[in-house]
């Protein structure tokens, strides 16, 4: 691939991963503080969506490095 292409992908990534743990850090506090207050049913839902979050970040950061690896080549 080219080097600019390669560049441009991660800064995508970068921008992403930016959002999501924004989001996900967002998702934990609001849960935190609300715990008490909600429902079951919402308790099970923002866990579940703070595991999606989660996983996300982690499959983003992992394609960002595979991109960065091909830069070092």
């Amino acid at each position: 691939m080219h080097e600019k292409y390669i560049l441009e992908k991660i800064g995508f990534y970068k921008l992403w991963l930016t959002l999501l743990v924004a989001m996900d850090a967002s998702t934990m506090a609001w849960f935190f503080n609300n715990a008490d207050k909600i429902a079951m049913f919402k308790i099970k839902l923002i866990v579940l969506v703070i595991l999606v979050l989660t996983a996300s970040i982690a499959v983003l950061t992992r394609k960002a490095r595979k991109m960065i690896k091909k830069l070092e080549v």
